[in-house]
């Protein structure tokens, strides 16, 4: 991904981790769109970014289907 889209890493996210409030599995996920000032996440695991989690981000959890 570092050689075909270098634009889309996201660097500097690992200190929010752990105020994330999603599914431990997924908080780097969450974390990294914070970060960035993502508006939403695409993710099929809808179950691991509850709408809780992501309101105070002002983001979205949105299916690829």
């Amino acid at each position: 991904m570092q050689t075909a889209f270098p634009e889309a890493m996201v660097v500097g996210y690992e200190d929010l981790i752990g105020a994330m409030k999603n599914d431990p599995e997924d908080r780097h996920v969450l974390a990294a769109a914070v970060r960035c000032g993502a508006h939403a996440i695409v993710s099929d695991n809808k179950k691991h970014f509850p709408r809780k989690a992501l309101e105070p981000y002002r983001l979205d959890c949105v299916t690829a289907k």
